[in-house]
């Protein structure tokens, strides 16, 4: 599957632009702030129903207007178009082959993808709760029932908050409503487990391979005593219950899996506390990598790269490096402003200039 071509209306800074593009790799060039990003963006937001970047829809639609138009035809796929429509203050309308999903969730996994973006490693990587934020997204993708036990879990966390704020809750009412919890975090805590487990070996191969020595571990510390056993549900409501009093004394639930850490080690230390700026964006690299690699294994179809910028700040043969490993991945878009030293226009891809919201191709 790939993605044949995107259509673009009152979308950031394009007014009306549309691209063709290759099964391949795919080149975006262009300076700084001409809107190379914002179509990896626009992609993204067919592919995951969010932006990536965490912006709102009214910073998506284009000054003054009212709203935006995304669209995508999609070429060996189960569809043939998706279409989005953005309209700040409402929610988002989504159309495949032209009939209306009932649900944003709707759209996850049609189209998978694998999105580098350097806005990312500070607003996501650097810290646990995003990193848990972005395995979300990668299980997601590949495993829909995933997704739906992930807003299960969302809407018990909001009734048992609600509970913990009454003056006088009732205890056999938290009871019932902690052993939900427990049931479905078991549940959610265990896709996670399974999926980190695949991403460790494959993370410090990347991480070695592109950027040398150096031992990089994913950990996942949980708050909940989830295991394989069958008494897990059991374990993890008794743990609730244990720690009822101090998050009714918060108003919020203390223990759970939307508080769950994921630690990236570098040599047994937090990359975002001992790691170089070039060290954090090469475990960054690594873990995209591995995204990919799951995404091909658990569904046997390679997922759409979409690369912003990777180059930035790296020395040219550590960029060759990263650039011969997006060869051959299947369909890749990769924005670059940089491209004279790296010999961009010798390599066959295809390419396409933007500027101030247009995009011309390059012959």
């Amino acid at each position: 599957m790939y993605v044949a071509s995107v259509a673009l209306n009152d979308f950031r800074n394009y007014r009306s632009a549309s691209v063709a593009l290759s099964p391949t790799v795919n080149l975006l060039v262009g300076a700084n702030g001409q809107g190379k990003s914002n179509l990896l963006e626009a992609i993204g937001l067919l592919s995951v129903g969010k932006s990536v970047r965490g912006a709102l829809d009214a910073d998506m639609v284009r000054w003054g207007t009212e709203g935006s138009r995304i669209a995508c035809e999609l070429t060996g796929a189960s569809v043939a178009r998706l279409e989005m429509q953005i309209q700040p203050g409402q929610r988002k309308q989504v159309c495949v082959d032209g009939a209306a999903l009932p649900s944003l969730s709707d759209l996850v996994g049609i189209v998978r993808t694998v999105h580098f973006a350097p806005d990312v490693i500070d607003q996501q990587f650097r810290s646990p709760s995003g990193r848990r934020r972005m395995v979300d997204i990668l299980i997601s993708q590949i495993e829909h029932p995933y997704l739906e036990a992930l807003k299960r879990y969302r809407k018990i966390v909001h009734q048992v908050n609600m509970l913990y704020k009454q003056p006088e809750p009732s205890a056999s009412e938290m009871d019932a409503w902690e052993r939900q919890l427990a049931a479905v975090a078991v549940e959610v805590v265990r896709r996670r487990m399974g999926l980190l487990g695949r991403l460790q070996d494959a993370v410090q191969a990347h991480f070695v391979s592109l950027f040398g020595l150096g031992s990089l571990e994913l950990r996942m510390r949980m708050t909940l005593p989830v295991d394989g056993t069958d008494d897990a549900v059991e374990a993890c409501a008794e743990s609730l219950h244990q720690s009822r009093p101090q998050a009714i004394k918060v108003g919020f639930l203390t223990r759970g899996a939307h508080r769950d850490r994921f630690e990236v080690l570098l040599d047994g230390h937090p990359v975002e506390a001992h790691a170089s700026q070039g060290q954090v964006k090469g475990a960054y690299f690594a873990w995209k990598l591995a995204e990919g690699d799951a995404i091909e294994e658990l569904t046997g179809a390679r997922p759409l790269w979409l690369v912003d910028d990777p180059f930035s700040e790296m020395d040219r043969r550590r960029a060759l490096r990263l650039l011969e490993v997006f060869i051959d991945r299947g369909q890749v878009i990769l924005t670059t402003a940089r491209d004279s030293d790296l010999d961009l226009e010798t390599r066959g891809f295809a390419r396409w200039q933007v500027h101030d919201g247009t995009i011309e191709h390059i012959a």
